[in-house]
């Protein structure tokens, strides 16, 4: 009898909890980005150049640990790829050879960024240190929040 209860019982609870929310996070979405530099500054980039990218969190997002940079991958000239973490994001700083630009508060709870944010990367010509960022705006708080 205690069987066939754990058997029944064991399977709905793991239903249920499904149900409400306690199921995986998203996994980390692909992005494929595209680098623009303005028509006025030469391209100085050469096929040594990395994008390395950089990764900012709130605070409050002590569930997983995420990398701090990651190395974007290209994929055709101006093209590349990189893994975004599923999470909130305080900060995205893009940086290669002399350019650099950055992106703020990016929503990738859901895994979806990419269909909700513009992944066209403007680059200005200066050297940013992500790493050590000193201020940060704050980012706008949703209806959900």
């Amino acid at each position: 009898v205690m069987k066939r209860f754990i058997l029944c019982f064991v399977p709905a609870l793991l239903l249920l909890a499904n149900l409400n929310g306690y199921s995986q996070p998203a996994a980390d979405t692909e992005i494929e980005l595209s680098l623009y530099l303005p028509t006025h500054l030469k391209n100085e980039l050469t096929p040594a150049h990395k994008l390395e990218v950089f990764f900012t969190v709130f605070p409050d997002d002590t569930t997983r640990k995420y990398p701090k940079k990651v190395l974007a991958k290209k994929v055709a000239e101006n093209r590349y790829i990189f893994m975004l973490p599923a999470t909130k994001l305080w900060h995205i700083g893009f940086s290669i050879g002399p350019y650099s630009t950055s992106k703020l508060c990016v929503d990738n709870r859901e895994g979806d960024a990419a269909a909700y944010y513009d992944f066209n990367i403007l680059l200005k010509k200066e050297k940013a240190e992500f790493l050590n960022i000193k201020f940060l705006p704050p980012c706008i708080k949703g209806d959900d929040e």
